[in-house]
């Protein structure tokens, strides 16, 4: 059966890392020219107009991105931010029946926190 904590990493490994890795090898790899949505080559052109440092920060402002976006998610899949739905409260529970959802946020946001103070070398 799978626990909050399993939950929590798995998302994260897709949500967070294979989501910023995929965008690495999309801005790194890619040729504005051969982009067909004209987003992509605005998005391209700017990245690689960048200086190598400046393409580090732009990536690292992508990971924040997921970051945040997974803490909303999960923030949700808890029953925070659906205030607007009277007596409805989202239940998440493994195949024997027991409830994942509640502190799935809270589970990821600390795992960030010591990810970050392990990369800071604390």
């Amino acid at each position: 059966m799978m626990t909050p904590d399993e939950l929590v990493e798995a998302t994260r490994l897709i949500a967070v890392e294979e989501n910023v890795l995929t965008f690495r090898r999309l801005f790194s790899d890619t040729l504005p020219a051969k982009a067909s949505d004209p987003y992509w080559q605005r998005a391209l052109a700017l990245f690689n107009r960048l200086e190598s440092a400046d393409q580090e920060v732009f990536l690292e402002v992508v990971r924040n991105t997921a970051i945040a976006t997974t803490s909303t998610v999960l923030g949700i899949v808890d029953g925070a931010h659906i205030n607007s739905i009277d007596d409805s409260r989202l239940v998440l529970l493994d195949a024997s029946g027991k409830q994942l959802n509640g502190d799935l946020r809270e589970l990821f946001l600390h795992d960030q926190e010591m990810r970050a103070s392990k990369a800071l070398g604390g």
